[in-house]
């Protein structure tokens, strides 16, 4: 049996995905196969899947290539999931890439730990590859599902890597929900369980910053979540006190940075008074709530001025 099923969508990737396939075709000390699902693309991208189908063989890892018509992200993880042979499962986005070693670091963490769930630290790169500055952190080692629902650190799905046994009682991704697909996977994936998820503190991915992303609509993010949190209550594995207004008060922080971002400059001051109300002590307490509170209202100076501050603020 191999070790790791890496899974990875991709659709409209004819860009990008040659420097996904080459990161994991560097990936040598590890024992891994390939599940490559084609999502509907109407570009090149089915073409070069099938020339690294080729490359894997040779290097001597399992590859399959499945092609169906586009139905998003989630469709084709669920595609890999019911085709994964491996005691392991991993996930790739056929826009990021691996760093060297990163898949013998996961395996071997969470080989380490009891865990149902490991992730990496990403890099945030723009649509070139080049560095924005920004790189996610773990605050702690270990986290539950409950923690994902209140302040998510898993930027990307890709490196996360699952338990397949976990993955086969969990089921599939969620396709009906408008966003936060990955997030409502990993909660009912290890609810119930406390510290089910470990991090591992290294960067070991670049995530891939371009335009269109779903985490840049703030409308469909919020739609997400909220499902995702109103699923979790409804299964009963979460205390409900553990998501309640602190949770809420995060994730519109984390709207409203979208929402400002974007441009979106009235949305961004309603949903920043929103967390003000749902949880003030943390609207107040915390710093980048802070600054994004005063980058709301300095959207309401005379354009030349706020255009001075907006570096800062975008930061």
């Amino acid at each position: 049996m191999v070790d790791i099923s890496i899974i990875v969508p991709a659709h409209n990737v004819a860009e990008y995905v040659s420097q996904t396939l080459d990161s994991l075709l560097g990936q040598n000390d590890a024992n891994f196969e390939v599940l490559l699902i084609d999502d509907g693309s109407t570009d090149a991208t089915l073409a070069i899947l099938r020339r690294y189908e080729t490359l894997f063989k040779t290097r001597g890892h399992n590859c399959v290539i499945t092609s169906q018509d586009r139905g998003g992200a989630g469709s084709a993880r669920n595609v890999g999931l019911r085709r994964a042979q491996g005691r392991l499962i991993g996930f790739l986005d056929a826009d990021d890439v691996l760093h060297p070693g990163a898949l013998t670091a996961l395996i071997e963490k969470i080989d380490a730990t009891n865990c149902d769930l490991v992730f990496p630290l990403c890099r945030h790169v723009d649509q070139n590859g080049a560095p924005i500055g920004v790189t996610s952190h773990a605050g702690k080692e270990r986290y539950s599902a409950a923690d994902l629902l209140v302040d998510n650190p898993i930027h990307s799905g890709s490196g996360v890597v699952v338990r397949a046994g976990r993955a086969n009682e969990t089921g599939t991704f969620d396709t009906d929900l408008p966003a936060c697909i990955d997030l409502d996977y990993w909660v009912r994936l290890t609810e119930g369980r406390e510290e089910a998820i470990a991090a591992l503190d290294q960067v070991l991915v670049d995530y891939r910053m371009r335009p269109g992303q779903i985490t840049g609509n703030w409308h469909r993010m919020r739609t997400g979540w909220e499902a995702a949190r109103a699923a979790a209550l409804r299964r009963g594995k979460i205390d409900a006190s553990m998501i309640g207004r602190t949770a809420k008060a995060r994730n519109l922080l984390v709207w409203a940075t979208a929402a400002y971002k974007n441009g979106a400059y009235a949305d961004a001051r309603a949903l920043m008074a929103e967390c003000w109300r749902a949880d003030p002590a943390f609207a107040a307490l915390d710093g980048h709530a802070r600054i994004r509170t005063a980058a709301a209202m300095a959207s309401l100076l005379p354009l030349p001025l706020h255009r001075t501050l907006q570096t800062r603020f975008n930061g």
